[in-house]
């Protein structure tokens, strides 16, 4: 006869006799729920940023139509000097394109041949050619995933002539960011080169510490470094040695390696922490592992 108990102590019932099932519902859950969430965050961002891209273009053009306005752009937003050496030479660009490019429509033209908006997360971009031919690109950060904002978030400006003049200032603008770069982590790395300067890249990177709990340990480091430093060329030659840039942006963090590779298969690297200097090392590279 079938028990008609309502007694379910025997049967497996809600789970109840299952605890794992909950931790499997629950990661499932946050394996659907999370890249929703992102979704609808980063596309909300997106649509926020699509709607303040044209007013801030047309900010930015307004200010480079006087000298004053230009210096005060170029003081305020960091980014600027990837491209332009100093503000003396991003002022003679403005000055040479100020006319070529013109003015500016009020209201913010269609998307076509003469107008490129470009629209992310944490970055929104245009290219406009202007009433007196010209064009003008306006790239502005506004942090998120796109990485930390500086200054004012304005990161690149560049004119031309056409797109392909546009496209080309770009590539002229990350060669001289990489040389740059380059110069400012050969300059770092040589200061490993004796225990006195050592000591004060130590005492003024405040960042070391966490890694480098004493004088003695980061001393003991460093001393690592000093064979490879002699190897560190004016500039990296393609083919004989690599120097390369790596960025890592979250909405909670950030960090930047730089590293260089010699012919023996030896990686010097600088990583930073949002802006602290955090570890210097030598090690294998990837390359010869």
């Amino acid at each position: 006869m079938r028990d008609s108990s309502w007694d379910n102590r025997g049967s497996p019932g809600n789970g109840r006799g299952r605890p794992w099932l909950k931790w499997v519902l629950l990661g499932v859950g946050l394996a659907i729920g999370i890249p929703l969430l992102l979704t609808a965050t980063f596309g909300g961002m997106a649509l926020r940023n699509r709607a303040k891209l044209w007013p801030l273009v047309r900010a930015v053009h307004a200010r480079l139509q006087t000298d004053e306005g230009a210096k005060d752009l170029f003081a305020k937003n960091p980014a600027l000097a990837d491209s332009y050496a100093n503000g003396e030479d991003f002022l003679e660009a403005v000055r040479s394109w100020r006319n070529k490019v013109g003015e500016l429509p009020v209201q913010e033209p269609v998307e076509g041949p003469t107008y490129s908006p470009n629209v992310n997360p944490g970055e929104v971009a245009a290219s406009i050619q202007g009433a007196g031919g010209a064009w003008m690109m306006v790239d502005i950060r506004g942090g998120g995933p796109g990485g930390p904002v500086q200054g004012e978030g304005i990161i690149r400006i560049f004119f031309g002539e056409d797109k392909k003049a546009l496209r080309a200032a770009r590539k002229n603008a990350n060669t001289f960011r990489r040389q740059r770069e380059w110069d400012d982590f050969r300059n770092l790395m040589l200061q490993c080169g004796d225990d006195r300067s050592a000591l004060a890249l130590y005492h003024r990177e405040s960042g070391l510490r966490a890694r480098y709990p004493s004088e003695t340990a980061f001393l003991e480091s460093v001393k690592v470094l000093r064979p490879a430093l002699a190897k560190l060329p004016a500039k990296p030659q393609e083919g004989v040695n690599e120097f390369s840039i790596h960025s890592f942006h979250s909405p909670f963090s950030s960090s930047r390696v730089l590293t260089f590779t010699d012919t023996d298969g030896l990686e010097l690297a600088a990583t930073w922490r949002g802006d602290q200097l955090s570890n210097l090392e030598l090690r294998p590279s990837n390359r010869h592992r």
